[in-house]
This record gives C-alpha cells, structure tokens and sequence, in this order.
C-alpha cells in the first residue's frame, strides 16, 4: 500500500485492478432457498456511489450514522460515507432479542454525542431512530428506497488527507455509556498492516468467515477493513440468525474453505454446546489455519472443549489463537498464532494473584491464565502499578499501551480522555502482567471485586458458574457492592439457568457457593438463579455489570427482602464464610432440603 493514501483511495485502486474480485458473500440464513449474495468490487464501489449521492452536500467531516443488519449494504454504505469526505459510525439496530427502552436510550446518548448530519437506515428501524431524537437539520437516508443504478462520481474523497477523520468506533461499554474513538486513515491503514504481517495475511490464499457484527471493533476490522484493503474475500451471516442456529457458521467455514475467524470466548463453548451432530454432516474444518479467541478473557477450558468437540471434523488444536484488541487501539494489541508459539497457560495460585503476584499453583486452587501473544509490530505494552510505575515482569497490574495507531482522544469527551491518555500512553483499565514478552490478561480494574482486602476478578467466579450443572454456559454476572456494616464489598452473582423447579433452583445456588468457595476461597454474600435470557449484555455481546447491577437492585432485591427476612440485611463477611461451610457440608452428606430453606437460599442467603 502506497503512504500518504485514503482508505477509499485504496479500495478505487483495487477497483480498477480487480472490478470481479469477491469482496464478502453474504449468506442469509432467513432465507435458505435464495443462493448466497456476493457483493464484488466494481459492485461495492457502484453501490456505494449510489448511496454517496444521497448525502451528497453533507459537508467534509460531517458525521453520518449507519442503522442496518450486516448485509451487503451495510459496507457499501460505510464506504459512501467516505466517498463524500464525511465520516460513518456504524451503529447496532434493534432487534427481537433487545428490549426497546434500553436501545432507544442507549441510541439517544449516541445521537447527543454524535450529532450527526445524516442517517442510513431502514423503514423497519426508522420508528426507534425517531423515538431517539432527530434534530431537525439531520437527513434520512432509506437505504431500500435508493436505486442503484446512478452516474453519481463521488469527488470528496479526492481531499482528504490521510490524518483526516476516517471512522468513528466505539469502546464496547460494559461498564457504562460508549465513548466514542476517532480513527484517521493513517491510523487505520498503518494497524491494519501491522495486523495483516502478524498473522501473515494472504489475499491469495485466506478467506475469512465471520458472523460478528461491524458495530463492534472486531467485526469493523476482520470483517470489513482489514479484509478490505487486503482484497482478502469475507464469506459471512448474520449474527442474530448465527445465534439461532449456531452449527451454519461451521458450516459456512466448510463451504467456503474458510481459513480465518474471529470470536469472542463465549462463542467457543456455544458451539461446542449446542451445535448438533445432526447439523454437522459433511462439515470439514481442516482448511482453518486461526481459529482467534479475542475481544473477551481468554479461557483454557473453552479452548479444550472446543478442540475435543469438533476434532472429529477436522479441527486440529494449532489452529486455536489469541488476540488482544480494544476499540482504542484501532483493534489489535497483541496477537499468537500462524509463525508464533503457541498461546502460553499459567496454572495460577488464586491467592497469589489476588495479591498481584504471579505464582505457580502448588495446591488444589488454581486458576488458568492464557497467554494473548506478543504485541504486534508499531505497539508497545507495559505493566504499572497504582502511581502508574512500571512494574517488574510476573507482577500483576494495569496494562498501558502505546502505537502508531492509537486514539489520541475520545470524541467529545474530555473527561475520558484525560483519565485514560497521559503523554502518548494510553491506561487501558484492564489488568494483567507480562512474562517472556508475553501478555496475560487477569480481569478489568473497574471490575475487580475487593473483599476483606483480597482481590477477586469476577470472570474467575463466572468460569465457575459457568461449568456447574444446569447453568446456561456465559450468562453468568459477579458484581460487587459495598456494605457500610463490614467497610468492605459485597459479592452477589446472578447465574442463569433453563429451570424453573424450586428445589433445583436452590440446589444450584448451592452449588456456586461451595465451588467458588473452595476453589477461590470466596464467600459470597447472595446468589440468584434467573430465567434464561434474563441477564443484560452489551450490542457487543458481554455481561453488561452496571446495568445488570441497577436491573439486580431494582427487581431482585426488593422481593429477596420481602421473601426472606435475614435476607434484609444481608450476611457479613464472618456469617457468609459460615453459611458457605454449612450449605457446602449439607450438600456434601446429601441433606433433604426444606421448601422454606430453598426459597431463602435463592432469595440472598
């Protein structure tokens, strides 16, 4: 790629060299008698004039927000956008499986942040996009209703200067509101490359097969930029559709001679779970050379379950690797896989850890921490402590981050901005340490659960809940509260289950409770079992905690106090250790449980 370019002007070169040249084949799994729609270059570059003219007049650097499911339409009209010199954020659309309210709220936070000139949308979303508020300057842009055919040239790209505002991301927001982060061409192109070296990306020999959505950085960059500017063909579905029927993605990476993917952890165990055998005939996964495991905490288990659960079709364990990206970076931090070592496992003392220090497990408490790989070409890490020191290799601490392809700031937020960057280094929230160059990620500072001064990382008490009987396998949530009584945090966790029967609703509150205390050495203060699909999560899929927290004190807390009287008040410290050792006792020699007792279990006991 030639320096001092724009993105459209790249993508215009691979036009010219390569009009029939695949760009993504979009499998529509809604739709199982139409033959998949494959959008080539000439075709993108066409349609997304088409759309340009409509936001023709918009103005260089005006904002312009894209509402739509991931089709082929979607990145033409990302592409649009900048055809005219103005700038696309991609934005998630409602949905059956998202509750109106939160979406319409979350929504009109982006459109106070964003002001944006200009939306592309649909008929079908228009209602919620209405009910966010639209200023009354801002044009709507009915994607169905543009003809495509049209002799519109776009012309505004022409000006833009590579360290001109290219796209607007989001941070994934699970601990609160998105931030928005501007990304200049350069930024994008220089990151992009980096990446592409890393895992030796090859426009000859890769295709890439995606179900994640471009409104997350992970699926803005390995299913539309990176693949983009690489002439490397995508083969896709939709997220939404993937969900209900997880099996067709393996399916698709049959098909297609898919060689490349990216997932988040979760991903890993649903499709071990629940994809079928029945829904497996034919399926051959030997031509995937990456498998990456990215955009949540890395577990060793999921890896495990996935490599013995799809071996038999072809799935050999050196394809599983690891990432580490974040919206702030442009996406990735660190990579492992193809040239590099394996992804690296350290069997932890939980104890240790929770202390900051790396120890070998020497007793039955352990807790797996994996490897995310060595940062990538242009990115350096390193590790520092609560003035923000450097600290040693082995050490436990918050993970700062400098590149050349870094935010410089969040948009519009000033506040942000001056508690994340300092200088040219960006602290990241997230903990972890460094060992042999290597970065292991142990959880999120604003997350951390801090109880009788130890540390724990909720996602430790998550990957317990997750392997208990009867649980639904990552809708589990750790949260912390404080309590004036004991000057220290309280730990609640929400675990989903498909039952309804009381008695196995208390039996699996009581099964958390004993795992969780002897494995990590934690008494936790409340355990709620909800319905399936009851817990919140973020448009990027993971457990929302703040929200889950707010929804937890406004429905589960009043009815615990009304249901069960020491509920009330809650268990201190001393008193949750004691009625952990007793549940785990009584569920030990197999006592029958009382009604009563089962419904104060679940209520907070």
């Amino acid at each position: 790629m030639a320096a001092g370019v724009t993105l459209p002007v790249i993508v215009r070169q691979h036009v010219d060299r390569w009009p029939d040249r695949e760009v993504v084949t979009f499998r529509d799994l809604g739709n199982p008698d139409e033959s998949d729609t494959t959008l080539t270059y000439g075709g993108l570059w066409s349609t997304a004039a088409a759309l340009a003219e409509q936001l023709d007049g918009c103005g260089t650097d005006s904002r312009v927000l894209i509402v739509l499911t991931l089709r082929p339409r979607l990145m033409a009209a990302h592409l649009a956008a900048m055809l005219v010199g103005a700038i696309p954020i991609i934005h998630s659309h409602p949905s059956a499986k998202m509750a109106r309210g939160p979406y319409v709220r979350h929504l009109t936070h982006v459109l106070e942040l964003l002001r944006p000139e200009a939306i592309i949308t649909t008929r079908e979303f228009l209602g919620a996009v209405e009910e966010a508020g639209l200023s009354g300057h801002c044009r709507v842009v009915l994607e169905e209703e543009v003809a495509l055919r049209s002799s519109y040239v776009p012309r505004g790209f022409l000006d833009r200067h590579e360290d001109s505002l290219a796209v607007i991301q989001h941070s994934s927001g699970s601990t609160g509101l998105q931030k928005g982060v501007p990304l200049t061409h350069r930024m994008i192109r220089e990151q992009c490359l980096s990446y592409a070296r890393a895992i030796a990306l090859s426009p000859d020999s890769d295709r890439i097969c995606s179900w994640i959505p471009l409104y997350h950085d992970m699926g803005l960059f390995t299913t539309w930029l990176l693949p983009l500017l690489h002439a490397v063909p995508v083969a896709a579905i939709d997220p939404f559709e993937w969900v209900q029927a997880p099996a067709s993605f393996l399916r698709l990476i049959s098909d297609f001679r898919g060689t490349l993917c990216w997932q988040p952890n979760f991903a890993y165990n649903l499709l071990a779970a629940r994809a079928a055998d029945e829904d497996l005939r034919g399926v051959d996964l030997s031509s995937m050379r990456g498998f990456s495991n990215c955009s949540e905490p890395v577990r060793a288990s999921s890896h495990r379950v996935f490599a013995q659960r799809f071996s038999p079709y072809g799935l050999r364990p050196s394809t599983l690797w690891v990432c580490y990206a974040m919206a702030e970076n442009a996406f990735a931090v660190t990579a492992a896989g193809d040239n590099q070592a394996p992804a690296d496992v350290r069997t932890c003392d939980p104890v240790a850890l929770s202390q900051g220090e790396v120890v070998p497990a020497t007793s039955q408490r352990s807790v797996e921490i994996v490897s995310v790989g060595r940062p990538i070409a242009g990115c350096q890490v390193k590790i520092v402590g609560p003035a923000r020191e450097t600290l040693a290799d082995g050490r436990v601490g918050e993970i700062a981050i400098r590149s050349d392809y870094l935010l410089r700031e969040y948009y519009r937020n000033p506040e942000a901005t001056a508690a994340a960057i300092d200088g040219d280094w960006y602290f990241s929230g997230d903990l972890g340490f460094l060992l042999h160059g290597e970065l292991h990620i142990t959880g999120r500072k604003k997350d951390i659960l801090i109880v009788g001064g130890r540390n724990f990382y909720p996602q430790d008490i998550e990957a317990i809940c997750d392997d208990c009987a009867n649980a639904v396998p990552g809708r589990s949530v750790a949260m912390g509260t404080e309590d004036d009584q004991t000057g220290t945090e309280r730990i609640i966790v929400l675990v989903e289950s498909r039952m309804a029967d009381p008695k196995a609703v208390s039996l699996l509150a009581l099964e958390v409770r004993r795992r969780v205390f002897e494995e990590l050495d934690c008494a936790l203060s409340e355990v709620h079992v909800v319905p399936h699909m009851w817990l919140l999560k973020t448009t990027s899929g993971k457990i929302a905690r703040r929200p889950n927290l707010e929804r937890f004190r406004s429905e589960l807390a009043p009815a615990a106090k009304a249901e069960a009287p020491a509920a009330s008040r809650g268990l201190n410290f001393v008193e949750s250790v004691l009625w952990t050792a007793l549940l785990a006792i009584a569920l030990y020699i197999g006592w029958a449980l009382q009604p009563g007792l089962s419904w104060g279990i679940y209520a907070g006991f």
